[in-house]
């Protein structure tokens, strides 16, 4: 039995391998879906995916920061950015 080498792979068909865990798994996309959208449609995919996990983070974060409020010094104010540390501290 002889076994014919593998053709070579170009860019595109490498990318859709390496995105797919991601597109199936974080997305929710089905196999057949992915090769609909172009790039850039995939890239807000993606982008909307990404603003929502942010937004949800914030929302854990003020949970936490109500949770936590009866447990902090008083004249501390302590915020959701605080424990996201999406701002950068200057003071540090």
């Amino acid at each position: 039995m002889t076994v014919l080498p593998k053709p070579p792979r170009g860019t595109v068909a490498r990318w859709v391998e390496d995105v797919q865990p991601f597109a199936f798994g974080m997305l929710g996309l089905r196999p057949w879906e992915l090769p609909r959208f172009t790039l850039r449609e995939f890239g807000y995919l993606v982008e909307g995916w990404r603003q929502q996990e942010q937004r949800t983070r914030y929302q854990v974060a003020e949970l936490a920061v109500w949770l936590l409020a009866p447990w902090t010094a008083k004249g501390t104010r302590l915020t959701p950015k605080d424990l996201l540390g999406t701002e950068r501290r200057e003071d540090l």
